[in-house]
């Protein structure tokens, strides 16, 4: 039976989240949503080892529009890919609208109007298929080391004075119907960067929706998650890539879609927000570990030739 006004649903992307998803999920069923609409949260465990399904199940009592979606293999794009098929099927039944969210199981929203603002975006412009909050790292129980926190809010910076245009998974809201004919295939190994190629700049990071990421990876592992993402850039891009496909609609995006706006009043905030020798400390450390990264990455692509499959066992082994 058709709805209405269909709610909008949200997939959360859990593997051994136990701790944090919970947390997660109250923050996004706060989200005000104007015109009546509704949010529904779809939890994919994919692969948890832990009692993130039970701490769900739990949930269910006090959130009502929570339901629960179990994978027995791991991995993010299989846990996409299930839950775009959830969103289909329920679509087809009426109960699902043409807007659907992703989001990580280890974020927090601190503003309870962000998506209102993201579903402001698409609903002004029919040519936006997707719109991607701005994730920012944030010290935790679970707490990064200095030197990993440093790294991330480098990265952080740079993109926002340069205004950067990006898709992260962390949080975004997008047309159902772009993303299953833009058809991510299993043996993709970055989401993000296949959105991007796919979507080939109908997107927007609004950064005035910031949500927080709990930071709780090692100098080390950040410094190998950052060159497995160059590694999975080369996989689109390269030459012989396993996965190289046109996009949806190529050079057709609004030019303020696309690739990076200078923003050089925020360097001068930056530097008094943060402190200068803070300031300093971070970029120093950030540049030569992102030209590590980059020349690492390119390494892993042409030891592995762009072999997704390569890529993952490159991932597991290495963690």
């Amino acid at each position: 039976m058709a709805v209405n006004n269909p709610p909008i649903w949200i997939a959360v992307l859990a593997h051994n989240e136990e701790d944090i998803v919970a947390a997660t999920l109250q923050s996004l069923a706060r989200q005000k949503l104007s015109d009546g609409k509704t949010i529904k949260l779809l939890v994919v465990a994919n692969g948890c080892t832990d009692g993130t399904a039970d701490r769900v199940r739990a949930l269910q009592a006090t959130l009502p529009n929570l339901e629960l979606l179990s994978l027995l293999e791991k991995g993010k794009v299989n846990a996409i890919r299930a839950a775009l098929d959830h969103f289909a099927s329920e679509r087809a039944k009426g109960a699902c609208g043409e807007l659907v969210g992703l989001a990580d199981a280890d974020i927090q929203i601190p503003d309870d109007s962000i998506l209102e603002r993201m579903h402001a975006h698409l609903a002004k412009h029919p040519d936006l298929y997707l719109v991607s909050a701005s994730p920012c790292a944030r010290v935790s129980q679970r707490a990064a080391s200095w030197a990993a926190r440093g790294i991330i809010e480098a990265r952080t910076f740079v993109n926002r004075i340069m205004g950067a245009n990006l898709i992260r998974g962390q949080l975004c809201l997008a047309r159902l119907s772009r993303l299953q004919q833009a058809d991510i295939p299993a043996t993709v190994v970055s989401d993000d960067m296949y959105w991007t190629h796919m979507l080939n700049g109908h997107f927007l990071m609004d950064h005035t929706c910031v949500v927080y990421t709990e930071g709780k990876t090692r100098l080390r592992a950040e410094i190998k998650r950052t060159t497995f993402l160059v590694a999975a850039r080369h996989q689109l891009y390269a030459p012989g890539g396993c996965i190289r496909r046109r996009s949806l609609e190529p050079q057709t995006a609004r030019p303020e879609w696309r690739g990076y706006r200078p923003r050089p009043r925020q360097i001068f905030s930056f530097l008094i927000h943060k402190r200068l020798w803070k300031s300093m400390v971070f970029l120093a450390l950030w540049m030569p570990c992102n030209t590590y990264c980059e020349l690492a990455g390119w390494l892993s692509h042409r030891r592995t030739r762009g072999r997704a499959s390569d890529l993952h066992d490159m991932w597991n082994t290495s963690r």
